[in-house]
């Protein structure tokens, strides 16, 4: 959104190339960026984390900018959907481009409180817990003074994470 404007965005930026740089070669990752607008950067899948698909993050990563408003909801349904898909077994009996040691998981980086969509924090963490379905953990990063660290909390907590 628009009030990640500055040392948020750097801040935001740093962070995912941090997380990209720490993914293994057997790993499966996706980017959701969002404002009021939700963007998946590769649609309606999972990538492994080749060292070719990581550099593409981080430019993909390296071009966001701060702008519009702040859809919460939207974006973490978006990223829930992603392993809707995961769900089903792939060829070789694995399921989400893993093995069973694997554990997915959605890290979510904001920098404030609902602003776009659906705005009630108790309706978004009801929501956000339906998606995930009790399978897939949120871990939840808050950027600046005025994220909402106790909603934070309740999403991470309701959903196998930490804030």
């Amino acid at each position: 959104s628009s009030s990640m404007i500055g040392a948020k965005i750097r801040q935001t930026k740093e962070g995912m190339n941090t997380i990209l740089s720490e993914l293994r070669s057997d790993d499966y990752f996706n980017i959701v960026t969002f404002s009021d607008i939700i963007e998946v950067w590769k649609v309606n899948q999972s990538i492994q984390a080749t060292r070719q698909n990581v550099l593409s993050a981080k430019r993909y990563v390296n071009k966001m900018v701060a702008s519009g408003w702040t859809d919460i909801n939207g974006a973490l349904l978006a990223a829930a959907k992603l392993f809707q898909g995961d769900r089903s077994p792939e060829p070789g009996g694995r399921t989400g481009g893993g093995d069973g040691n694997k554990v997915p998981l959605i890290i979510f980086l904001t920098d404030g409180e609902p602003t776009s969509g659906i705005i009630s924090t108790d309706t978004i963490v009801s929501n956000v817990k339906e998606a995930m379905g009790g399978s897939v953990s949120l871990f939840c990063l808050g950027f600046g003074d005025d994220v909402d660290f106790p909603f934070l909390q309740r999403l991470s907590l309701d959903n196998r994470g930490v804030a």
